[in-house]
């Protein structure tokens, strides 16, 4: 039963995990103490206390609920009068545009990358704790016809020919091939690429092999784009305004390329021990994936670790598009998978059979994230040829996000950023 109580602004945090024997982690403990206080607002059949929490219909000004003067709730669309910071009624979404990221590829920044691995660093222990060690990298270019060569089959080979490593080019004819993903050995002595036929040997300066491989295929005019988002507790603070950019960003995807057949899916997992593991989709119609969206769902979380593992390896699973433009899979999270055994074998199963199948790994790293997950996911990037993407704190939005360790970036809008990474990969962006 829940108890009407007015005036109840702030919890003692952290909150204590009476099953796990152990305090929670920062942003669930902030989450769970958010609901509470909403919950026994609402029970008191008012819609507001004299310390301003709202909790109700229509209205500007202030936030749906508060706790320790961080905001949790969702804000108006303009339309609705809530705009930024503003207070929405059941059922309104945010306006989209407010959310602010960044965006981060080592590939494109090998030299710093190779740092962050330097033995007397404390990051490669970190990677490594995830079975991965890429410090060996293989870049490829190719084209077919004096063009290039898009979601063409680029396979690195070792000196006895047996395959080390699979990938498919991108928009510009680029693949990046890893001789020792997992293990770190070094070397690219004796190595060969091989593309439609047409072989080069790999050189020792660092170089890109050029291959120019004629009567390549063209792909198909198709784009696939999933969404894997975790639905824990500890994603409300940001996830009714991620909901609003994605839609955004589909809406938007259709009007500017009626000339590509664009297949989304939209998937929600949760962890191993709550309610549900994966709500998997097939792909479909954007207008469907966009209704799944909206409907929505949710689950407790509990402990940090979920199961994006398990999300992974569901992606893997659906029926992606033999050929594309571009096969992309938008990861929404905010904390890392459980490191069992398991867990780190569908982890390493996912960054080999994702680059064979071109499916590129885009994460969008939300806030009360951690270095750990950090450096899980930007191998997985790498592995898949995607892009880092992360939250900022300059939109305002949200708990506490940690700076990735990386160069200088620019600070865009989310939904700007995942829109220009998908007309870029379909050959029509910025970069």
């Amino acid at each position: 039963e829940i108890q009407c109580v007015t005036g109840v602004q702030t919890c003692a945090l952290p909150i204590w995990d009476t099953m796990h024997a152990k305090p929670m982690n920062a942003a669930y403990s902030k989450t769970i103490c958010a609901l509470s206080i909403a919950l026994a607002m609402s029970a008191c059949g008012s819609e507001s206390d004299e310390n301003g929490a709202i909790y109700g219909e229509g209205g500007g000004g202030g936030d749906r609920y508060s706790s320790n003067n961080e905001s949790w709730g969702e804000p108006g669309s303009a339309e609705d009068g809530g705009g930024e910071g503003g207070e929405v009624g059941e059922g309104v979404r945010p306006a989209s545009g407010q959310l602010t990221a960044g965006r981060w590829r080592d590939v494109d920044n090998w030299a710093m990358w190779l740092k962050l691995m330097d033995p007397s660093g404390q990051w490669r222990a970190v990677t490594q704790s995830w079975g991965f060690m890429p410090v060996e990298l293989v870049k490829v270019e190719v084209v077919s016809g004096q063009a290039p060569a898009i979601d063409a089959e680029v396979v690195l080979k070792d000196a006895q020919g047996a395959a080390l490593w699979t990938a498919r080019t991108d928009h510009a004819g680029r693949a990046y091939l890893f001789p020792s993903f997992f293990t770190g050995a070094p070397g690219v002595a004796g190595l060969e690429v091989e593309v439609g036929g047409v072989t080069a040997q790999v050189g020792a300066d660092g170089e890109a092999v050029e291959i120019d491989a004629p009567g390549l295929a063209a792909p198909a005019d198709t784009l696939d784009v999933m969404f894997a988002i975790d639905v824990t507790g500890s994603m409300l603070d940001e996830q009714s305004y991620l909901r609003s950019e994605m839609r955004d960003v589909m809406d938007r995807l259709e009007d500017e390329r009626p000339d590509l057949t664009i297949r989304a899916s939209m998937n929600f997992y949760c962890d191993p021990d709550d309610e549900f593991d994966v709500i998997s989709n097939p792909f479909g119609p954007v207008a469907g994936a966009m209704d799944t969206l909206d409907a929505g769902a949710s689950c407790g979380g509990g402990d940090y670790p979920e199961g994006v593992d398990e999300a992974l390896d569901d992606a893997l699973g659906h029926e992606w598009s033999t050929s594309a433009r571009a096969r992309v899979l938008f990861l929404v999270l905010d904390a890392p998978p459980h490191d069992d055994q398991g867990g780190l074998g569908r982890l390493a199963r996912f960054a080999r059979e994702a680059s064979a199948r071109g499916i590129k790994l885009v994460p969008v790293v939300s806030s009360g994230s951690d270095k750990p997950l950090e450096f899980l996911l930007r191998p997985l990037v790498m592995a898949t040829n995607g892009t880092y993407a992360f939250l900022t704190a300059d939109s305002g939005i949200g708990g506490d996000k940690i700076e990735p360790t990386i160069g200088s970036f620019e600070v865009e809008y989310l939904n700007e950023l995942m829109l220009d990474y998908l007309l870029t990969q379909t050959g029509s962006g910025t970069l």
